[in-house]
């Protein structure tokens, strides 16, 4: 009698364990995780101190603008480097959503990239980058020929969304217009 019990039990166990398999890849195929990744560029420098500028006016009411424009996205996390323009830059977006800025090294923008889509998976990221490292945050994110940014622009905003295995890249601009 006890070996009956145990066989069933281990029969409805397995049959159990069947459908919360089934259930899960069903959720899995109806319901993907979306993850969206803003990238910018940090905004217009002013030119004291060539090594580390902050913003001039005007990246400071580009950074305000790029808060104002994601305010209603629901940003989980700023990405910013050790530099203080972009840190300048993503401060107003941070301060809008609550969070504090995650800083990375300028130099390891795919180790970022990773962290940023291993700790965030599933929810909306703005990572601050540079003139030349803009095409590369956006190539680790799996998207490939976007050029380097020409020392003038400052108002891109590229959205990199990762769903059901695709990367898809949408361009936009925002604040005053640059060339």
């Amino acid at each position: 009698m006890k070996e009956r019990r145990h066989g069933f039990r281990r029969m409805l166990i397995s049959g159990l364990v069947i459908v919360a398999v089934i259930i899960i890849g069903w959720w899995w195929w109806f319901f993907p995780i979306t993850t969206t990744v803003f990238v910018v560029r940090h905004g217009e420098k002013a030119t004291a101190n060539p090594a580390d500028p902050v913003l001039s006016t005007a990246g400071e009411a580009r950074a305000q603008e790029l808060a104002h424009v994601l305010r209603d996205v629901g940003i989980d996390a700023v990405y910013v480097t050790q530099f203080q323009r972009t840190q300048l830059t993503g401060a107003p977006v941070a301060a809008e959503a609550g969070v504090t800025p995650v800083q990375y090294d300028a130099g390891t923008v795919s180790e970022a990239v990773d962290a940023a889509l291993a700790d965030f998976n599933g929810r909306e990221v703005v990572i601050v980058g540079h003139s030349n490292t803009v095409d590369d945050i956006i190539a680790a994110l799996g998207v490939n020929g976007v050029s380097e940014l020409a020392e003038s622009q400052f108002d891109r905003l590229f959205v990199v969304t990762k769903h059901s295995g695709a990367t898809h890249l949408t361009r936009l601009r925002y604040g005053a217009d640059t060339p």
